[in-house]
């Protein structure tokens, strides 16, 4: 079997070591190896630009003349600067240091916009062999590749949500390995690999092993290798950090780590090794990007690094915040002050990241029990009125197990050593102002607190809760009873639930009954023997009645075959 040698990647000066180029044979995967990354630099003199945003089908309407795209020609017509940026290719200077052979240069012939094979409309991009002599490696041609935007039209674009789409057609196996690689130059960085491998499989990168290491591994699937167009899609979110891969419409892959790599969109770069045997087409290109990721989105990340989080924009915001320190730290504006308390409901509430500690409570039952067992820093609990001002300072093992202690909390130490932040209280009648805090009153920034709210009969005794009576006369629903209150095959009780919130629909009953009412308004079944001269009855639901009736018989006497029954 014939050998061949990876050739170089192509982009310019930027060399990111993030393993090293590895070499492989016909038939063998890329190598888990070291490999090297180059990424073409943002110029000097770009200024920054809202998300990358572009569409095309490499129409004639768009500006795309049928032939080869150069650097310094300009494609589309009239291209040119960030806002409305030219395609291009490989760069002269993109030698990797050390290659052995000639000078490298770029192709004089690819890639090309051609209208012999597009995925819809009359045009699309093409990558095809180079059999020049202008080679990196003996025996190999420069690496082929079609760049947008072209390096000298990059900017700087936000951090941000990005997708990027494309149609792409690979004419047969055994040829080039062809790459789609998006890339974050401003970092540096690609944003993500995908390689369609010469004899067939799709490869990405990934850690799946031990978070410390990237390494090419097989997707488990293949591109179509009939030379058909499949679309291949790469959407990677840093604001709530994923990262997906998709080809023909099915999810291949979804990153092991979340978001690696570059975090912003500001390149599109798809190439070949330049082997003999096979051409790209590409039509379709769809780039998208926003211009941020938005603080205050409601997903609850202390530590994530990839936020774009300004403190003019975190009115919202109790679940993204990072605390000082942490890469990107965004002080959020606290919210559950004590003039706008958060309000908090039967059962866990929270976490509340970066609250200022005010919670407040308007159920009804006899006593309600609070708790912050969860909260993640040494916590307080304090509890009042709207009315009243907060006095008090309770923790667990206060009382004698009736107001003020409840031993149920899950933080709950008998010992009472440690203040602990669960308390239990008569219910006042209005609602109750909760706070959950340090001893002087302050939440550390960053952290979470949890609130646990349970309605009670009594303190020490069990929670309460609504009975639902499925069936008679007493149907419906109660509130603030405990389970033991609730007994019966036809009772439901929900801990903690409220009248409002539970649906108590009757359900008809018809246990060792054969006739009479289901409990719901319906019927169990009928009583009737067929015969006129008697009058039919259900009894008690478990046997029916059929009495003779003389009245109705012309001779008034119980039907003795010798009458007409009218009945």
């Amino acid at each position: 079997m014939k050998k061949r040698t990876a050739a170089v990647l192509v982009c310019s000066a930027i060399l990111i070591a993030v393993s090293a180029w590895s070499h492989f044979a016909v038939g063998d995967p890329p190598s888990d190896g070291p490999y090297a990354v180059e990424v073409d630099p943002v110029p000097a003199t770009a200024g920054g630009n809202p998300g990358l945003n572009y569409s095309t089908g490499f129409e004639p309407d768009e500006g795309f003349p049928l032939g080869y795209i150069s650097n310094s020609g300009g494609t589309p017509a009239g291209c040119g600067g960030p806002a409305f940026p030219c395609w291009g290719h490989t760069s002269s200077n993109s030698c990797p240091s050390g290659a052995p052979g000639p000078v490298c240069t770029f192709s004089l012939m690819t890639p090309t916009v051609e209208s012999m094979h597009p995925a819809s409309g009359g045009q699309h991009l093409r990558l095809t062999h180079d059999p020049t002599t202008r080679t990196n490696f003996p025996g190999f041609g420069v690496a082929v590749s079609a760049h947008y935007p072209r390096t000298a039209d990059l900017s700087v674009r936000p951090i941000a949500p990005n997708t990027v789409s494309l149609d792409i057609a690979i004419s047969a196996p055994g040829g080039m390995d062809f790459r789609v690689q998006p890339q974050s130059n401003s970092q540096g960085l690609p944003s993500s690999y995908a390689l369609f491998h010469y004899m067939g499989g799709i490869y990405l990168i990934d850690d799946c092993v031990d978070g410390n290491s990237a390494n090419w591994f097989y997707s488990g699937f293949d591109w179509d290798t009939t030379g058909g167009y499949q679309n291949y899609t790469v959407a990677k979110d840093p604001c709530l950090d994923t990262f997906k891969f998709y080809y023909n419409g099915v999810l291949i892959h979804e990153s092991c780590i979340g978001v690696y790599w570059g975090t912003n969109l500001e390149q599109l770069l798809v190439f070949g090794d330049n082997y003999p045997g096979s051409t790209m087409d590409v039509d379709n290109v769809v780039l998208e990007s926003g211009n941020g990721c938005v603080c205050g989105d409601g997903v609850v990340s202390s530590d994530f690094a990839h936020e774009d989080c300004e403190p003019t924009s975190d009115d919202n915001c109790p679940g993204r915040c990072i605390p000082p320190g942490e890469m990107n730290e965004c002080h959020c504006t606290p919210i559950c002050t004590q003039a706008a308390p958060c309000p908090v409901d039967n059962g866990a509430n929270g976490p509340f990241v970066t609250s200022s500690g005010y919670y407040i409570y308007t159920g009804n039952p006899p006593f309600v029990s609070v708790d912050g067992c969860g909260t993640d820093f040494d916590a307080r609990l304090s509890i009042g009125t709207t009315s009243s001002p907060i006095v008090s300072n309770l923790n667990c093992n206060q009382g004698s197990n009736g107001e003020n202690s409840d031993p149920s909390a899950s933080c709950y130490t008998a010992s009472g050593s440690e203040p602990d932040p669960c308390a239990c209280i008569a219910n006042p009648g209005e609602p109750i102002l909760i706070q959950l805090a340090t001893s002087n009153g302050s939440v550390p920034l960053g952290s979470s607190s949890i609130v646990n709210i349970r309605k009670k009969s009594v303190c020490a005794g069990p929670s309460v809760g609504t009975c639902c009576d499925t069936n008679g006369p007493d149907q419906g629903c109660t509130e603030n009873a405990t389970e033991a209150d609730c007994s019966g095959a036809d009772k439901v009780w929900t801990d903690q639930g409220k009248c409002v919130d539970v649906i108590c629909d009757c359900i008809p009953d018809c246990t060792g009954l054969i006739c009479g009412d289901d409990g719901c308004g319906g019927s169990c079944g009928t009583c009737d023997d067929g015969i006129a001269c008697t009058i039919d009855s259900c009894s008690e639901g478990t046997s029916c009645l059929f009495a003779p009736s003389h009245a109705v018989c012309s001779n008034n006497n119980v039907c003795d075959g010798n009458e007409q029954c009218d009945g």
